[in-house]
């Protein structure tokens, strides 16, 4: 769902002056909102909710055969990587 298409469903609440002090956000969109930040009921982001069990597969027996060959990087590294 776009920015755009947000605007679309809220609607502003203004003082007697005309300046918008709240919004008005339908109950569907707001529980969509609470989960992308929250992650989910599951703990997983959006993105990783979606993936399909057997990628999530793959890649995990990808991460098992590297590990067993000795292609690992140090901690630090990746934590590096994490923060880029």
């Amino acid at each position: 769902m776009s920015v755009k298409d947000i605007q679309q469903l809220i609607q502003y609440v203004t003082d007697s002056q005309g300046t918008q002090i709240g919004v008005v956000v339908p109950i569907a969109l707001w529980e969509q909102i609470l989960g992308a930040l929250d992650g989910g009921e599951r703990g997983l982001s959006a993105i990783d909710e979606d993936e399909p069990k057997e990628l999530i597969l793959s890649d995990l027996e990808d991460a098992v055969r590297s590990t067993r060959s000795g292609m690992m990087l140090p901690i630090e590294q990746l934590w590096d990587q994490v923060y880029e």
